[in-house]
């Protein structure tokens, strides 16, 4: 019993050391490749094959071709890339993961000990200085190895025990069963990869000693991530969609190909995977590694021969949204940052393309003046955080290239203006949904329906005064935002001094409208301030 104990403790003491390693390598070579990584990625998509190379360095970096889909979804999201140009990034990232199979051939036990020394002290002293997120990269693929070798020592003693032995030969023996096993194990784990390296890992102790049967584990590992890729990305709609989508077809169309070469080879013995990865290492630890990494290279190359008919299907079965034009950027780009003043202009009607949009948030409120068919204003909501995102990024990018203190001051009055124009979106959605929710009895809908109307003049005075700039169109809107707070209370003494008139609904409902509106004012008062400002320079 007590060997028994020492043995599943090794176990878990390997499996824990693996998988915090595993997740932690990819943190610290995220952190290591963060700082330009999407801008790098974007930019490096327009050619194809950089494309795949970069798809291929972003696998390796997030060891999780998912993790690169949902990356890639957000910038298709926001404009920055058509679903087009992101495939190769895509498909490609799950090859530069399936490079981290090599870990599981790294050599002896005396040189990981070393490495676990050496990289610890490197990371524990900060030396070399500046090192910490390599020596942090170091120390994690340290503990895999670590792991993995725990891992390989205690599931070679388990053989010994009878009832552990006929487990593993029930697996080891049938095809379906190793199938559902690693597709089960990726559901819990979470890392496909993972799960093919603790195979390879069992396969070197002898558990796994089948290669046609450890690589139906793999395939169902592959299975499995496509399943967590799907549930995980579900959040993803339209376009962005896609590209989670193109990741989960990827998957599935692999794992359909080689279990059809599977039984293929096994129904009519004609050479084709299993004949392969013989020829390539007479070991079942090296062909189920091969196996694993042909599987990634056939299925890239295949989608990527046929990415035009594989991106018509894609689209046609997951159609793009009335919110992904919404969301799209259409002035603002990388390539204006090289001009200032180009981007300045640009980064303003960006802006002001966003400002217009919000006049929109209270037609949504006349049934008399909205048009059937017209997005909700949550759709106009999840744009503009979309592109809100991009324009601030863009912002921050366009201060750190100017040298000019002019511009320098226009593009931070620009993102002044923007964060601003942040709070009054969501104070207008605040609104809505205040009065979509509950219009509230005759006087409350007489105040609501008064400060609607209010609201739409001070916006399209605040539009008016940002596109042209005309002086007179500030002065008005200085003019309609001054203080008026003693106004605003004897507004809402008036409506709710009767009570018998104003239900406790209606009276929570007139006080939250009746602040909104008072925190929109202020902030278009602000917003016009900044305008004065800028049209001053």
């Amino acid at each position: 019993m007590s060997h028994l104990f020492e043995i599943v403790a090794m176990l878990l003491a390997g499996l824990g050391l693996f998988f915090a390693g595993l997740k932690e390598i990819a943190r610290q070579l995220t952190t290591i490749g963060s700082s330009r990584l999407r801008e790098l990625v974007a930019q490096a998509s327009a050619n194809p094959a950089l494309g795949a190379v970069w798809g291929v360095l972003s696998g390796f970096i997030t060891q999780s071709g998912r993790t690169t889909a949902y990356l890639v979804a957000s910038l298709v999201h926001t404009g920055v890339l058509p679903l087009g140009r992101s495939l190769p990034l895509v498909l490609w990232a799950n090859t530069g993961c399936s490079l981290m199979i090599v870990a599981a051939f790294l050599p002896t036990e005396s040189l990981i000990y070393v490495v676990v020394g050496l990289a610890g002290l490197s990371l524990a002293f900060e030396f070399p200085p500046g090192s910490r997120s390599v020596s942090g990269a170091l120390f994690s693929l340290a503990l895999i190895l670590f792991g993995l070798q725990l891992v390989k020592s205690s599931s070679s003693q388990l053989l010994a025990i009878p009832w552990a032995a006929t487990i593993f030969d029930l697996v080891r023996d049938s095809g379906p069963i190793a199938f559902v096993a690693g597709t089960l194990l990726t559901l819990i784990s979470q890392s496909h990869i993972a799960i093919i390296l603790l195979s390879i890992v069992m396969a070197q102790s002898g558990v796994l000693v089948a290669s046609d049967h450890i690589f139906m584990q793999v395939y169902g590992a592959y299975a499995g991530s496509a399943v967590l890729t799907f549930v995980l990305g579900m959040s993803f709609k339209g376009v962005a969609r896609q590209s989670v989508m193109a990741q989960v077809s990827y998957n599935l169309l692999g794992t359909a190909l080689f279990v059809g070469l599977y039984y293929a080879e096994e129904l009519t013995g004609l050479p084709l995977v299993r004949a392969a990865a013989a020829r390539v290492s007479e070991q079942v630890p090296g062909q189920a590694a091969f196996v694993a990494i042909l599987f990634n290279v056939v299925t890239c190359l295949l989608l990527t021969l046929l990415a035009k008919p594989y991106e018509a299907l894609i689209a046609r079965i997951w159609p793009s949204t009335d919110q992904d034009m919404l969301s799209h950027a259409r002035y603002i780009n990388d390539d204006a940052l090289n001009q200032p003043e180009t981007a300045i202009l640009l980064a303003e009607k960006e802006h002001l393309r966003l400002a217009k949009r919000f006049p929109l948030y209270l037609d949504a409120l006349r049934t008399d003046r909205s048009p059937n068919g017209q997005p909700k204003p949550s759709v106009y909501h999840a744009a503009f955080v979309g592109i809100g995102e991009r324009l601030a990024s863009f912002l921050r990018d366009a201060l750190r290239r100017v040298a000019s203190v002019e511009l320098a001051e226009r593009l931070l009055n620009l993102r002044n203006r923007q964060d601003l124009l942040k709070v009054i979106e969501d104070d207008l959605l605040q609104q809505y949904e205040a009065l979509r929710a509950r219009p509230g009895g005759a006087k409350a809908a007489q105040l609501c329906g008064a400060i609607v109307e209010v609201l739409d003049t001070m916006l399209q005075t605040t539009l008016a005064a940002a596109e042209t700039g005309d002086r007179d169109e500030l002065a008005l809107l200085g003019a309609m935002t001054a203080d008026r707070g003693e106004t605003m209370e004897q507004i809402r003494k008036k409506y709710l001094a009767t009570e018998e008139e104003v239900t406790p609904e209606d009276r929570a409902l007139i006080l939250h409208v009746t602040h909104g509106f008072e925190r929109i004012v202020w902030s278009l008062a602000r917003y016009g301030e900044l305008l004065a400002r800028n049209a001053t320079r």
